[in-house]
């Protein structure tokens, strides 16, 4: 069971819409405020501090920021809570609308879509925590398990969201297919 089983078409197809212009729009925000952050150490900004690990190499991101980047950060990392909960929704709403239009033809595809319709929602409580993490080098804290829980969170979430992204590019060039193929007369 999906997380929109009780949902026709029509509603889910609008809170897809709406999720996707939603999570392009926060997307747009988080790159823009990620910008100042990128530099020689941080060459990917706060996905860099993210996938540092270590606190040794989390330190030297931070040092490589100044006042306005730490504040950007701050910024980035705050708006981020929008983010995951938009991004989630899109997703979540896009595996389950394509499994619905490839169910009669593909049972194992929409099976797939059940695990990451939910699983999406598992990526967003990753962020979260992969945020609080983070918020806490901000804030000058030198546990050096901070750095390892973010990058670990940081890790597992983008797996998630990157097979989700797979299952909703391979899923929609299914549809098109399907709905472009010749019917048998």
């Amino acid at each position: 069971m999906d997380p929109f089983y009780q949902w026709s078409s029509r509603p889910l197809h609008k809170s897809l819409c709406v999720s996707f212009i939603a999570t392009l729009g926060c997307f747009l925000a988080i790159e823009a405020t990620n910008r100042p952050l990128e530099n020689d150490i941080a060459p990917l900004g706060i996905l860099s501090l993210q996938f540092a690990g270590e606190l040794s190499s989390a330190l030297l991101i931070l040092d490589s920021w100044g006042e306005t980047a730490r504040l950007h950060a701050a910024f980035n990392l705050g708006f981020d809570y929008l983010f995951l909960v938009v991004y989630a929704l899109f997703l979540s709403a896009a595996c389950s609308w394509l499994a619905r239009a490839r169910q009669p033809t593909s049972q194992g595809f929409a099976t797939a879509r059940f695990i990451l319709a939910w699983a999406v929602f598992a990526a967003a409580a990753l962020d979260m925590i992969e945020n609080v993490a983070l918020w806490q080098l901000l804030l000058g804290s030198m546990n050096a398990h901070w750095p390892i829980l973010a990058t670990a969170c940081a890790t597992v979430k983008f797996a998630i969201i990157l097979t989700g992204i797979g299952y909703i590019v391979i899923g929609a060039w299914a549809v098109l297919i399907h709905r472009h193929r010749p019917t048998d007369s």
